[in-house]
């Protein structure tokens, strides 16, 4: 059994208007943008590292 989601997502400008409507700096979405990429990549690096020791049976479990 499957589920449908619907996601709404409004246009940049309109996305734009509401940030600054509610009272986020201009600049802010930008750099939100910006932390959010450098996270994601950290992550994705993070993510090869273990599998790379995954592979080369560098991981073990500790009690």
């Amino acid at each position: 059994m499957g589920y449908a989601y619907v996601f709404i997502v409004p246009t940049l400008l309109r996305g734009n208007a509401y940030m600054v409507r509610h009272g986020f700096p201009r600049g802010t979405v930008g750099t939100r943008k910006t932390i959010y990429r450098q996270k994601l990549t950290a992550l994705t690096e993070l993510k090869q590292s273990i599998l790379q020791k995954a592979f080369a049976g560098q991981l073990t479990m500790e009690n």
